[in-house]
């Protein structure tokens, strides 16, 4: 499932819109950079130590700081 399927079809990380770096919840790595990572998924697996992550949920408090 997409975040912008959570938030009305409208996707945050789109361009001109929501520009965000996602970081690993238990490692602090950089995810954007990780092979084949989709900023589009509502979580992503950590390729450095195996933690899946939320991206949806990092999502919805970035919009709510907008």
């Amino acid at each position: 499932m997409a975040i912008s399927d959570f938030i009305g079809g409208i996707d945050p990380l789109e361009e001109n819109t929501l520009e965000y770096d996602f970081y690993c919840d238990s490692c602090q790595s950089h995810l954007n950079p990780q092979d084949k990572f989709d900023h589009s998924a509502s979580s992503w697996k950590c390729t450095s130590c195996g933690k899946e992550n939320n991206l949806l949920q990092k999502i919805e408090k970035e919009l709510k700081k907008l």
